[in-house]
């Protein structure tokens, strides 16, 4: 009965820790239902992998079985921004993830790349850009979840930096606190989500939405109905 016991603290505190020191990632995901949209934390293994986890929420939403490490290592890579004589230079979201999801130190990747590796793993993944809250509401109505590209302080001012693409000199803007979330659906004015900054299902209002979503150009990934 001691050992029992002594494995039941243990599991506890594992558990306790675990929702402490990251978000809590059900070690049971590949068991949920099909058709439902799980929360699944980013943190810690995938610091800036906000894009591969909500690639992740949506394709489990599919019953797709890619995991987050299958979806990151699919993923095509960008060089991290670098200054040379005087100029700096640097890879390209709209190609790959500039720098690595499960580094802190890294960017991040545009819809186009996510469709792709979308696509690998479900054919059907289409990416939009220059769309407005209106045009989410539509794809909503659909009952249709989307992957958003938001902002993760739509109250602040954005640190906006650029570089020169290293492969075709042209300028690259990159506005910071770029985010990605799952949308799913509504609750009266507010805009359903799973968050993988914070690992749980919740709530966005329609302004911080509509904020974010403007500032990161519009963008998002979903599987049209066929």
């Amino acid at each position: 009965m001691k050992r029992y016991n002594k494995i039941i603290t243990a599991a506890y505190v594992f558990l306790v820790a675990l929702a402490v020191f990251g978000c809590l990632n059900s070690v049971f995901v590949k068991i949920r239902p099909r058709g439902k949209i799980i929360a699944f934390c980013q943190n810690p293994e995938w610091p800036t992998g906000c894009e591969s986890v909500s690639l992740y929420i949506l394709l489990n939403y599919y019953g797709v079985e890619a995991s987050v490490r299958d979806i990151a290592d699919a993923l095509p890579r960008e060089l991290l921004p670098w200054e040379e004589n005087g100029t700096v230079y640097g890879g390209n979201p709209e190609r790959g993830f500039v720098g690595s999801p499960s580094d802190s130190d890294s960017y991040g990747v545009f819809n186009g790349p996510i469709a792709a590796v979308a696509n690998k793993f479900r054919e059907g993944a289409v990416a939009e850009s220059g769309l407005d809250v209106r045009d989410i509401e539509e794809i909503l109505r659909e009952r249709i979840p989307l992957i958003a590209w938001v902002s993760m302080y739509p109250e602040r001012e954005p640190k906006i930096s650029h570089w020169v693409d290293s492969e075709t000199g042209e300028d690259v803007t990159w506005i910071g606190g770029e985010h990605a979330v799952v949308v799913y659906g509504r609750d009266g004015e507010d805009f359903k989500i799973s968050d993988p900054k914070t690992g749980k299902l919740g709530l966005m209002s329609k302004n911080d939405l509509a904020v974010g979503f403007e500032r990161h150009g519009g963008r998002v990934v979903y599987y049209p109905k066929e």
